[in-house]
């Protein structure tokens, strides 16, 4: 992910020698990562990422701008459209994705490689990416499907787990800021007491009847509201949201499903706000995940490499 001066997408995705694209191909950058070994270390982090790849960019930095996104289950380093791609289109915020399908002796329902399976998702302004899974996602796929608006869940094309999470943390967020809640911090992930009570469902309603055009108009009217507001929705409720859908997602694992690890590095932008978790529910470390300050993007000998001073460099 990145956020800052419009960059062309090749300096961030194939030029550098630490590039996502030759991270896809071997991902040994894992510093302050502290696995218990070498093969808890490797299945946290796939060291191949063949499975797929997506890039989204936005044009201009505002609330109410789509992104563009271009996805392929090819390798990202031998799919020729993404480096003509990325020599030619120019952003000031990216999210890109290389892809390690959940393998399907662990579950077989988000196993596929498929291009509606790749990240990142995307719906208006907002594009959401995911690292992580899970384990035995199909034990509760109907649950959590169950706390989704009508409306995200139409969204929902392909059959991962990451897609879903994505259409509930939509559910989750135009749940709050349309009751008000959205600035109110989750305890659990913000050094306070863990919630003591349940997490308060969402309340959705399946109506077969036919609508009169009156409550038709009166439905989109709403619908034009509740979107307009989450368009404009600041970091800290986009983060309270993401906070509130891994709280959801930990509850729903616990009540209903006898394996209840799971790794939720997430990660969600608008086009001027990016968050990012890092989140592991079991007994191993998360997947890494890292955040730095660029002071420059430098070449030498003829590469290129993204560079941060080490003090910058965050696992």
């Amino acid at each position: 992910a990145y956020r800052g001066s419009p960059v062309k997408l090749n300096t961030l995705l194939t030029f550098p020698e630490n590039s996502i694209m030759n991270q896809a191909k071997n991902a040994q950058y894992q510093p302050g990562c502290r696995y218990q070994n070498k093969r808890i270390a490797e299945k946290r982090n796939c060291r191949v990422n063949a499975d797929g790849f997506g890039v989204a960019w936005y044009t201009t930095v505002e609330t109410d701008v789509e992104s563009c996104v271009f996805r392929s289950t090819m390798p990202s380093w031998g799919d020729v459209n993404l480096a003509e791609l990325s020599n030619h289109v120019e952003s000031p915020s990216v999210f890109a994705h290389v892809r390690a399908m959940t393998s399907p002796g662990i579950d077989p329902v988000v196993g596929s490689v498929s291009i509606q399976n790749c990240h990142p998702f995307k719906w208006k302004s907002f594009t959401f990416m995911h690292n992580g899974g899970i384990q035995y996602f199909s034990r509760i796929k109907r649950k959590l499907q169950s706390l989704v608006y009508d409306e995200f869940y139409d969204i929902i094309a392909g059959s991962t787990d990451s897609e879903n999470i994505f259409a509930l943390f939509l559910s989750i967020l135009r749940r709050n800021v349309m009751s008000g809640t959205s600035r109110v911090p989750n305890p659990i992930f913000s050094g306070g007491k863990r919630r003591k009570k349940p997490y308060p469902t969402i309340d959705t309603k399946l109506e077969f009847r036919k609508l009169s055009k009156a409550e038709q108009a009166e439905r989109d009217e709403q619908r034009k509201e509740w979107t307009k507001r989450m368009m404009a929705a600041d970091p800290r409720e986009i983060a309270t949201a993401l906070s509130d859908t891994i709280q959801a997602i930990v509850n729903i694992i616990t009540e209903y499903s006898s394996c209840s690890a799971c790794s939720l590095n997430l990660a969600v932008t608008n086009g001027t706000a990016m968050v990012a978790t890092r989140f592991r529910r079991g007994k191993s470390e998360p997947p890494s995940l890292y955040f730095a300050i660029l002071k420059q993007i430098q070449g030498c000998n003829g590469k290129m490499k993204i560079w941060a001073q080490h003090d910058d460099i965050h696992p």
